[in-house]
């Protein structure tokens, strides 16, 4: 049976959409600060799961002309199951190493590395060597349901999902604070990250630890008094975020008095240079989120006013974005530094 839409269904069903993923469209607003091969493995993995789960299976008998099958071939979700494991051998081992990784996405990559599966391309292999990968995937498939299904690693994916719940909870209460306390604000969102060095144009180069970068997160809001730029904002939520092509880098959402005349291209053009030039000394770099989100209706970005459902529904929308990195893995911070956060919500007249 051709269960490709189902497969394609199941993506679309997924934290991510599909299009979020595959589409070239979409490929760059996917996660700004994070690896899309991470979250593109996170959807595999899970849709692995869901097709297993299902009872799906992963190789067909092909009949001869007396209608005897002594034969196998993939089928579209065994294809998709193999297509998964070559894809995880893809990823650097560098940026595994810059997050902890959903529970599901652990177990399914330490089978693969303890087993030595990978490189299968079963069009290139003869009849008896079929015969043992069939059986080694079909292992492979039985012993990762089993454990899925298991009481210990669902009480390792609820302990995963605890602390996401709870900064996730905790983002969408603070959102009503603001609200109780302003009938409507001025929202900016944007990336402040760091420019690569020339002398390595490739890869993660620019010599930025996460040390340095927490550095000038500090300095970036301990000074913002000192700057006009900053004046009637009354509160922002940060984010740590970290990308092999591109290092550490931070996303903030940031909340300003309604009254504030600026065009919110013109406070974040003020913002970015203030990051640029006074705190990074010209080591750092600027996105507005807004240039990478014309591919979305909404965007919690512009003036949100308490009484509006879709202004407050696009807010929670950015809140979710902000945390759903998280569901996937989560990025190692020293001696178990946090990597969102938020500050106290100003009273401004």
């Amino acid at each position: 049976m051709d269960n490709s839409s189902e497969i394609a269904k199941i993506l679309k069903d997924s934290m991510w959409s599909y299009n979020e993923i595959h589409n070239p469209k979409y490929r760059k607003i996917t996660i700004l600060g994070s690896d899309s091969e991470l979250a593109d493995l996170f959807v595999r993995v899970e849709s692995v799961f869901s097709l297993l789960e299902k009872g799906d299976e992963l190789f067909t008998p092909v009949l001869n002309r007396k209608g005897v099958g002594n034969r196998f071939s993939l089928t579209d979700t065994g294809e998709f199951f193999i297509n998964t494991i070559n894809f995880s051998l893809s990823i650097p081992c560098e940026l595994m190493d810059k997050y902890k990784l959903n529970p599901a996405v652990c177990i399914f990559l330490g089978y693969i590395k303890k087993h030595k599966l990978g490189g299968l391309n079963l069009d290139l292999i003869c009849y008896s060597e079929y015969a043992c990968i069939r059986q080694k995937i079909n292992h492979f498939a039985k012993v990762i349901k089993k454990i899925y299904a298991g009481v210990n690693f669902k009480n390792k994916l609820r302990n995963y999902f605890r602390g996401i719940k709870k900064v996730h909870d905790g983002l969408n209460e603070y959102i009503n604070m603001i609200f109780r306390k302003y009938s409507q604000v001025k929202v900016l969102r944007m990336e402040l990250g760091y420019r690569k060095s020339p002398e390595y144009p490739y890869g993660n180069e620019n010599g930025v630890c996460y040390s340095e970068a927490k550095k000038h997160k500090l300095l970036f809001f301990d000074e913002k008094d000192k700057n006009s730029v900053f004046e009637g904002m009354i509160c922002y939520i940060w984010k740590l975020e970290y990308a092999e092509q591109k290092g550490f880098s931070w996303h903030l959402v940031l909340f300003f008095h309604s009254k504030i005349v600026k065009k919110n291209c013109v406070l974040v053009e003020e913002i970015g240079k203030y990051w640029t030039e006074h705190v990074t000394k010209g080591l750092g770099m600027y996105m507005d989120c807004k240039d990478f989100h014309k591919g979305y209706k909404t965007y919690g970005i512009g003036l949100m006013r308490k009484g509006n459902k879709n202004d407050r529904d696009e807010l929670r929308k950015a809140i979710d974005y902000v945390v759903k990195t998280n569901y996937f893995a989560k990025i190692k911070i020293p001696n178990d530094g946090r990597s969102i956060g938020r500050s106290k919500i100003k009273v401004l007249k």
